[in-house]
């Protein structure tokens, strides 16, 4: 949780579950009807001499089998450069709860009433509620300056995130399966100067989670704000026990301002670019080995294994998080695949026509020569072969018009972050998950 603008977590991130100006209304429908309408097709790559395999069931009882694992999901995400995060499979979102109607000590709806209360948040100004769905132009133009600041205040020359990436991950449910983000927001004399948001899943796995992050303008800090927001928090919940921020980059300010509230480090990821200028020599698959490719959605002979890949993620090092991944079936994955709207490259490992192994890539919607690496997984009977670095190789020479890829991985993932670095990966920072339970915040 960081009391800075975070741009990492206010704009899949997986976001990062695997999401805009100009993305409601028909252009949107336009991009969404038809791009997955029907199953994908699949290329498949056998080892010489050895035919494509038919693909056998799978049952669930591999699909908890420990894996080689990349892209764990920021459920924050990351805008413009981390996220290129309009991120991954998203949809529009409905009418939703924001909790209590009755306000917080400090906290109104009526905006005109938060105005003439405006001494009541002492230093942190006005605290209320705002819907995004409803917000105008102004404030939305006031959140993305917010967390736009934070984004390039420790980087001279940085570009800001592109607004219409900021937008889509605040207007969509991230690929996680997070609901569009929930917000409280700080004024002054009618400015936004910060802000609280928070994310709730319909996934039983996730009822008790609620993912979160502070955002608060530079010269704005110190002043209670953060505190503010924080305790403004619970209102936008709908009786969650655990908040989570996925979000705290390490040696900054937001780390001790988590710590001091009473959260907990439970793990960091490393955050890492590819610039695709050179694609690297893909070998052949070994004996009884063959890898499936496809863009768009899963074809039907090979959805059941696709899913089993994508939750062999569950045992992979996420640290003490209480998040589930493992919660993808084939009829979620068909819901995603219909309402996504960015590409979606799949390169998928089979032995014998079971599942060995899977990565994903997916462009992102607002910037297409950036894409997102998600999941790379290989399961532990096919561990130590080099397949791991096999199908990662293997998707490059699948991303038609990408120039940029991004990914994040568990810092203790030594084995995936050197199978990264030796596909031409640069480490660019490291962010920390940090973990409360609602009972144990010290605001």
């Amino acid at each position: 949780m960081d009391a800075r603008a975070n741009p990492r977590g206010g704009g899949r991130v997986p976001g990062a579950r695997r999401r805009a100006a100009g993305r409601g209304g028909g252009a949107r429908g336009e991009r969404r009807r038809g791009r997955h309408d029907r199953t994908g097709t699949a290329q498949r790559t056998s080892a010489p001499g050895v035919p494509a395999g038919n693909l056998r069931g799978t049952g669930p009882s591999r699909a908890r089998a420990r894996p080689q694992h990349e892209g764990a999901h920021d459920p924050l995400g990351a805008v413009g450069e981390a996220r290129t995060l309009g991120d991954r499979h998203r949809h529009r979102s409905g009418e939703r709860s924001h909790g209590t109607d009755q306000p917080l000590d400090r906290l109104r709806d009526d905006r005109r009433h938060d105005r003439r209360q405006r001494g009541d948040c002492g230093g942190a100004g006005v605290i209320e509620h705002l819907d995004f769905a409803q917000a105008s132009d102004e404030d939305r133009r006031g959140l993305y300056e917010v967390v736009a600041a934070w984004a390039v205040e420790d980087t001279p020359g940085k570009k800001k995130p592109p607004y219409a990436a900021c937008v889509a991950r605040w207007e969509t449910r991230d690929e996680l399966g997070f609901e569009p983000p929930r917000f409280v927001v700080a004024r002054e004399d009618g400015k936004i100067v910060g802000y609280a948001q928070v994310q709730v899943s319909e996934a039983e796995a996730n009822a008790h989670l609620t993912i979160a992050t502070v955002v608060v303008l530079p010269e704005h800090r110190r002043r209670g704000i953060g505190t503010a927001l924080l305790r403004a928090m619970p209102s936008l919940m709908n009786g969650q026990t655990v908040i989570e921020s996925w979000s705290v980059i390490k040696g900054n300010p937001g780390e001790q301002f988590a710590a001091a509230r009473g959260f907990r480090v439970i793990t960091s990821m490393t955050r890492q670019r590819l610039a695709l200028t050179e694609l690297p020599e893909v070998g052949e698959p070994p004996p009884g080995y063959e890898l499936v490719t496809w863009k768009g959605a899963a074809p039907d002979e090979f959805v059941e294994a696709y899913v089993e890949g994508l939750n062999a993620i569950a045992d992979a090092p996420f640290g003490e998080t209480t998040f589930d991944h493992a919660h993808n079936t084939v009829e979620s994955i068909r819901r995603e695949e219909a309402e996504a709207d960015a590409d979606r490259w799949v390169v998928l490992l089979l032995h014998k026509g079971d599942v060995a192994g899977v990565t994903v890539v997916e462009r992102d919607s607002t910037v297409p020569t950036v894409a997102e690496q998600f999941h790379t997984v290989v399961l532990p009977a096919h561990r130590g072969k080099g397949l791991g670095r096999l199908i990662k190789a293997r998707m490059l020479h699948n991303l038609s018009g990408v120039e940029t890829i991004y990914t994040r991985t568990s810092s203790q993932n030594e084995h995936m972050l050197r199978v990264n670095h030796s596909l031409g990966y640069t480490d660019t920072y490291t962010y920390m998950a940090v973990q409360a339970k609602i009972a144990d915040l010290q605001p």
